[in-house]
């Protein structure tokens, strides 16, 4: 048993972030996408499938479609197209993002069918990225023809990697501000019986403005408490050592766990990255051991918090995601 939602007060300030952000306007009719390039280059592992166009519409399984629009992300794994999302009557709802797969290994193919999975069960967190669609699109390259997996879902902004590195860490009443989103959101995702087990800065993006709501993103590798995916090609990532990533954010037990896939790891080993996590995103550094008091911008209030998350003892850390939320709601709290 992972524990309770978490905290009500708590959640209902983080959902009501979100209430003020701006809608987007619909375009007054359906017209085609515009003249763009949308190309898709293909890869097998090391090996180059081709170049692939994209079409300019998907079929949503509720009869509606998506109109797909330009490239708005690219990288090893994917290409990531905004889009318009229209309903069976042809009424536009909303801008969203299509997630394609470039990748058509065995390992990625089922990392992000989990994904669309995962998203599928939890979606409807307020800090969590909302879930739209998924299928299959036959796209052709000069190789052959290929079968190729997508996701519709939220687009968001900068991940928060990319906002420390540019900027440097948040100031401290940011820091508690996404702290109370991502203990929120994580205790969420606890709550309906998965782990994540890739928290990093890198799986968190605004939502639309710099400093603000967060999403929580990339279930790839997520699954639920009790489910062993030892012998499933998603999970050939940890014995690779690639989903570990940097090593400063991983738990021990996720460590052990790519040597040897019958170590437990259970959700403690989400609160471990959630504090190493936190300690980056105040300070714009990581640490191999316990980080310094001295660098922590709280007067060492949040360095009490992160090191009893980083305990290596999974025993030794807060017991659930509702509980590092109280704590942080605490630090929040004026003296």
């Amino acid at each position: 048993m992972v524990g309770k939602l978490c905290d009500p007060a708590a959640s209902n300030r983080v959902h009501g972030l979100v209430e003020n952000l701006p809608r987007h306007e619909p375009p007054r009719a359906s017209v085609a996408a515009p003249d763009v390039a949308r190309y898709i280059d293909l890869q097998d592992g090391q090996r180059r499938l081709g170049r692939a166009e994209f079409p300019p519409r998907l079929p949503r399984s509720n009869g509606g479609h998506f109109e797909v629009r330009r490239v708005v992300r690219a990288g090893g794994n994917g290409v990531v197209f905004e889009a318009h999302g229209y309903s069976p009557a042809q009424a536009f709802e909303r801008t969203c993002a299509i997630k394609v797969l470039r990748r058509q290994d065995n390992a990625r193919l089922d990392r992000f069918d989990n994904e669309a999975r995962v998203l599928r069960e939890i979606s409807g967190h307020g800090a969590i990225a909302p879930f739209y669609d998924t299928g299959r699109v036959a796209l052709r390259t000069e190789s052959g023809d290929f079968d190729v997996p997508w996701i519709a879902m939220e687009l968001g902004g900068h991940n928060l990697r990319e906002h420390v590195l540019a900027k440097g860490g948040l100031p401290p009443a940011a820091v508690l501000d996404v702290g109370t989103q991502m203990a929120d959101a994580v205790g969420h995702v606890h709550a309906l019986g998965f782990i994540h087990r890739d928290i990093k800065p890198a799986n968190f993006v605004w939502r639309a403005h710099e400093v603000g709501p967060i999403l929580m993103i990339d279930f790839g590798i997520a699954k639920r408490s009790n489910e062993d995916v030892s012998a499933r090609p998603l999970d050939s990532f940890t014995r690779q050592g690639e989903f570990v990533g940097p090593v400063f954010f991983s738990s021990p037990e996720l460590i052990a766990y790519a040597d040897d896939q019958t170590h437990p790891v259970d959700h403690r080993s989400d609160l471990f990255q959630m504090g190493k996590v936190l300690w980056y995103l105040a300070t714009g550094k990581t640490s191999a051991g316990i980080p310094s008091k001295r660098d922590c911008p709280l007067g060492g209030k949040l360095h009490a918090l992160v090191v009893d998350l980083i305990a290596d003892d999974p025993d030794d850390r807060p017991v659930t995601a509702n509980e590092v939320l109280v704590r942080i709601t605490a630090l929040r709290a004026p003296r």
